[in-house]
C-alpha cells in the first residue's frame, strides 16, 4: 500500500497507513430469553413483547489499530473494555408454556419452574473483547468521510454479578455464566478531519451476541443485544 498523501499550507504529508483509534460506546442493551420452541421464558404480567425486560445503559471502550489496504478499505484490531447490565423488573413468572426440560429457574430462595416475585432479578458483567474488522470508504473528500464497518468481538469473562440464575435438574449444580463468548458489530460513522492527522469519529453500532450467556442451555437460550452510539478519535502515525 503507498503512502497517503495530503497537502496543507503547500507543504506535503507523508502519512504511513497505520493509524490509531480511541473509543467509547455508550448503548441501549436488550437481554433475551427462550426455550427451544422460541417461547418467552420470561414474561412480564403488562408486557406481551418479545423483550421481557427494562432496557439498560450499557458502556464499550478501548483502542483500535488499523492499516489502509487501499484508499477505500481498512483492516482493523484492538481491545475493548465492556460493562453490560440486564434488569428483569415487574412481577415476573416463569411461562406456563415454556416446555423447559432439563433446567430450572431459580432466584434466591425459589427453586420451581413457576413463581411470581415482585422484585429486580439482574445480570452485571465486567467482560475484555479482542475486536477484528474492517472498514470501508462510501463517500469522502478531504475534510469528511463516511464509513461502513463491521467487526467480530471474541470476548473474554473477567468478573459478573447475577440475580438470575439456571441450575441443572439432574445435578442441581447452577449453570455458568460462560468464559468465553463471542460477539459481533455492524456499523456506520462519520469522520471529520480536525488536523493534519487528526480525526473525530461518530456514529450507530448495533452489536450482537452470538452464544447463550450461560453454559450448557441446551433447551433454552439467553443472548444481548446493543444499539449504541459510537465516539472516537483517531490519528495517523
Amino acid at each position: 500500500s503507498k503512502n497517503l498523501e495530503d497537502y496543507i499550507n503547500g507543504n506535503k504529508i507523508n502519512l504511513t497507513p497505520f493509524s490509531y483509534e480511541i473509543f467509547a460506546t455508550p448503548s441501549i442493551g436488550l437481554n433475551s430469553l427462550f426455550d427451544e420452541y422460541n417461547n418467552p421464558l420470561i414474561s412480564s404480567k403488562n408486557n406481551n413483547s418479545r423483550f421481557k425486560q427494562i432496557s439498560n445503559l450499557n458502556l464499550y471502550a478501548g483502542g483500535l489499530i488499523t492499516y489502509n489496504l487501499n484508499e477505500k478499505i481498512r483492516i482493523k484490531a484492538g481491545l475493548e473494555f465492556n460493562y453490560s447490565r440486564s434488569n428483569f423488573s415487574d412481577k415476573l413468572n416463569i411461562s406456563d408454556n415454556s416446555n423447559l426440560k432439563n433446567f430450572q429457574l431459580i432466584q434466591n430462595d425459589f427453586n420451581t419452574n413457576n413463581f411470581t416475585q415482585n422484585s429486580n432479578l439482574e445480570i452485571n458483567q465486567y467482560n475484555i473483547s479482542f475486536p477484528l474488522g474492517t472498514d470501508f470508504e462510501l463517500v469522502g473528500n478531504d475534510k469528511l468521510h463516511w464509513y461502513a464497518g463491521a467487526s467480530i468481538e471474541p470476548t473474554l469473562k473477567l468478573n459478573d454479578n447475577t440475580d438470575l440464575k439456571f441450575q441443572n435438574e439432574k445435578t442441581n449444580e447452577d449453570l455458568k455464566i460462560r468464559n468465553w463468548n463471542l460477539n459481533s458489530n455492524v456499523e456506520t460513522y462519520l469522520s471529520l478531519k480536525i488536523s493534519k492527522k487528526t480525526f473525530l469519529n461518530a456514529g450507530p453500532q448495533f452489536r450482537y451476541q452470538w452464544f447463550s450467556t450461560y453454559e450448557n442451555m441446551l433447551n433454552s437460550n439467553n443472548k444481548n443485544y446493543n444499539l449504541g452510539m459510537k465516539f472516537g478519535v483517531s490519528k495517523s502515525f
